[in-house]
């Protein structure tokens, strides 16, 4: 289908469709970064409520603002001290599961630091509920 213009319409769909495809969501947002399977299929066992939310913003904040700010949208490199420009987090676990991102916050890669001897699983969970209530 052409516009007036001459424009293919049909040739962008097909184009997004293999983009998509090839490229989805997840890895866009996750980079070359990914949990392994049985990580990634486990499940928050702490419901969300408002204490668990309290308690991972406060573990939050003396842990992760450094690199990814307060409001979990990461920072430009130069705020951060790095190379490069840190992921958004809330957006990041919208595309992810909680289970990938508790692995990568316990076990960390590269300029990611584990985390496995600071925090417990269950203050890894209260984080990623803090991480999940932001709009």
């Amino acid at each position: 289908m052409k516009s007036r213009n001459g424009f293919n319409y049909n040739l962008l769909y097909v184009v997004a469709f293999i983009a998509v495809l090839f490229f989805p969501p997840q890895r866009l947002s996750g980079g070359d970064w990914y949990a392994p399977q049985e990580a990634t299929a486990q499940q928050n066992p702490i419901e969300r409520s408002d204490a668990s939310v309290a308690a991972g913003k406060k573990l939050f904040e003396a842990n992760c603002i450094s690199c990814h700010a307060i409001d979990a949208k990461g920072l430009k490199a130069a705020h951060a001290r790095l190379d490069i420009d840190t992921p958004n987090l809330v957006i990041g676990l919208k595309a992810q599961s909680g289970g990938a991102y508790h692995w990568k916050i316990k076990n960390g890669k590269k300029r990611m630091p584990g985390y496995q001897q600071r925090l417990s699983d269950q203050e890894i969970w209260h984080i990623i509920n803090y991480i999940s209530s932001i709009e």
